[in-house]
Parts: structure tokens; sequence; C-alpha cells
């Protein structure tokens, strides 16, 4: 066996070795519970360290179909990047490398500064020579981004045996995103409302704990609304239940709509929800309450039954404050509890005296 021929499997090899020990390094912060930058950095990295090339992005296609994103990449600085460069996903062919393999006209991309590597029938303009695209592929030939790399700053050509090996690697990448999704939604579906899209009891019980031992730590404070549909019985029995669940989907977006962004707002029974609001003190929260009731008395009921009979939808609220000390979720669940009960035992429609706990 001639010495090219060793030196060609030698270096196979080791490019199959790194593969694997990447791929179990991405396995292994997907198990960690990495944020999906963090695992995309280790899937620019490996493809940098560990199959050796000196820059790599990934380019993610964007739902709807039209534009790949950097999802994240190295500068020429060596810094990490994303969201820097947007490509259009055209049908026209032999215009940008990356529109071309998403779209499935070629397999992969290569150009090296080799006099003649571009075919003169092709109109590519490239900037950076020593330089590869491959498609990220999952499913049955389903490509959801490329993966690129260059040598840039080196005189050092990209081999077919190269470009072989980056497929097989941004393979595995495909892989492992599509994972990450199907987990992130999974995680969606299992803490969501299906209903309302608003948080379930899981999460608001979860949220809730994690907010009390924040404020605890660095001496905070915050407040809790319990939210209950008036006479919604009465809603289900004279309107039937699906008037009601459209009441419920109503309430749920005027109490989204009418909150800010950091506000954990959760559908924790029937026609019972429940609204975390993070450094919101007393001083600040008659305002909050306020505006709800307000929008709420405004608003007109969805089901059309309601409207012709000129029904109205209120909703009573209740509020615990927490102040600091040795107070957990329970205890503060049942001070916002007594004061929605004394919202309902003096007509409804209103809030209850807030109380505190410490």
């Amino acid at each position: 066996m001639k010495k090219s021929e060793i030196q060609k499997i030698l270096r196979r090899q080791k490019m199959l070795s790194q593969e694997i020990l990447v791929y179990q390094r991405i396995m292994e912060g997907m198990r960690k519970g990495l944020k999906f930058d963090s695992l995309l950095k280790l899937f620019v990295k490996g493809a940098q360290k560990g199959l050796g090339f000196k820059r790599s992005g990934i380019f993610l296609v964007e739902p709807d179909g039209k534009h790949a994103t950097l999802a994240m990449g190295v500068s020429a600085r060596g810094t990490f990047e994303r969201n820097k460069d947007r490509i259009r996903i055209t049908p026209e062919r032999h215009k940008v490398p990356i529109s071309d393999i998403v779209n499935g006209y070629q397999g992969y991309f290569l150009s090296n500064n080799i006099p003649g590597r571009i075919p003169k029938t092709t109109s590519y303009r490239v900037q950076v020579l020593n330089n590869a695209v491959v498609p990220i592929q999952v499913g049955k030939g389903r490509i959801i981004g490329v993966l690129a790399v260059d040598n840039l700053f080196q005189n050092k050509p990209i081999t077919l045996g190269d470009v072989h090996g980056l497929m097989n690697y941004a393979t595995q990448v495909g892989l492992a995103i599509e994972s990450f999704r199907a987990h992130q939604k999974a995680v969606g579906l299992s803490m969501t409302d299906p209903m309302t899209g608003l948080y379930n009891r899981r999460y608001f019980d979860q949220a809730l704990d994690q907010e009390i031992k924040r404020c605890r730590r660095y001496g905070r404070a915050f407040s809790l609304l319990l939210l209950d549909i008036d006479h919604f019985k009465r809603i289900n029995d004279t309107y039937g239940h699906g008037a009601g669940d459209e009441v419920i989907r109503q309430v749920a977006g005027l109490i989204r709509r009418n909150l800010r962004g950091l506000d954990v707002v959760a559908r924790v029974g029937g026609e019972e929800f429940a609204v975390i609001l993070p450094e919101t003190p007393p001083q600040n929260l008659n305002t909050v309450v306020q505006r709800l009731l307000r929008e709420m008395r405004a608003a007109k009921p969805v089901p059309a039954a309601m409207a012709q009979k000129r029904g109205r939808v209120t909703f009573s609220i209740g509020v615990g404050i927490y102040k600091g000390g040795e107070a957990g979720p329970a205890k503060l669940m049942k001070a916002a509890d007594k004061s929605l009960y004394q919202a309902k035992g003096q007509g409804r429609d209103r809030c209850g005296a807030p109380v505190i706990v410490q």
C-alpha cells in the first residue's frame, strides 16, 4: 500500500474519532440542559477544533422557508456572532450556494484557492476561498439549514474527504437540533394550558416557589393575584359549555394583554387564573388591578348568545403580597384566596383587600 493511501486512511480514522468525540460532547450538553445558543456554540466549536477548520457557522432555515439566518458562527476576529447574516432562499440556481443546497440543487459547495475550481457556468461570488457548505439534513432528505466552514487567512485547501466528514458531522448536528426542538416542544406542552395557551398549574407552582426564594434572598417584594370568573356555572348552564370555554379564552387573552412580559400568567383551575407580578410593591398594585377590572367591564362577551342578551363577563380578584420572611407558597396562596373570597362576598366584580404575608 502506498504511503499516500496509508496517510489518507489514518486521516479518515482521525476524523471519525473526532466526529464521535464531538457528538458525545453534544449529547452530554443536551443532557445537562444547555440552552440552544450554548448547544450551537458546541456545534460550531466542534467543526473548528474537532474537524480542523478555521471558522464555522450554522445557518438555519426560518419557519417561512424563505430565508436562512446565521444562528451561530465565528467572526474573523474569532468571536461568536449570531443573527448577523440573513440569506434569501431563491428558486434561481447558481446565485447563492446556501440557497442551492437548501433547495436540493446540489449536495454541497466547495471552493479552494485553485484556478478553475469554480465552474465558469455559475455566477457565484465567492468572497472567502478555501470554504465549504454542506446541508444540515434530517429525516427523509429534509434540509433545516447548512453548516459553512472556511480556512480564513490560511492557505489550506479543503479536500473532498474533508467535505464527506463534514457532511457526516452536519447530519449529527441536525439530529441534535431536532432532538432539542422536540424536547422544547414537549416541555412547552407539559407547562401550558391547551385551551388558553397560558402556563398551567404545574409551571405556576414552580414559578411561585422560585420567585419567593429570589425575593427572600434579595429582600424584594412581589404580588400575587388570583382571578376568578364571576357566576361561571351560570354561564355554562345558560349558554352551554362551548360558550363557557369561549369566555375562559377571552378572559385569558384579556389578562395577558394587560400585563407585562415578565409577569407570569397561569390558568390554575377551571375558571381561575393566577398572576405573579415580580417587582410590584403594594403602592403600584392598585393601578394593575383597576386596569384589569376596567378592561373586563368594557369587553364585549365573545359568545354570540351572551352578546345578544346583553350578558356580561366579570371577574373578582384576590391579592397576596409577599414582603420577605419565611412564608412559603402555600401561605401566600391562602392569603390571596382570603382576599378573593372577600371580593366575592362584597358583590363580585372587584378586588378584595390585599393580604400581606411575611
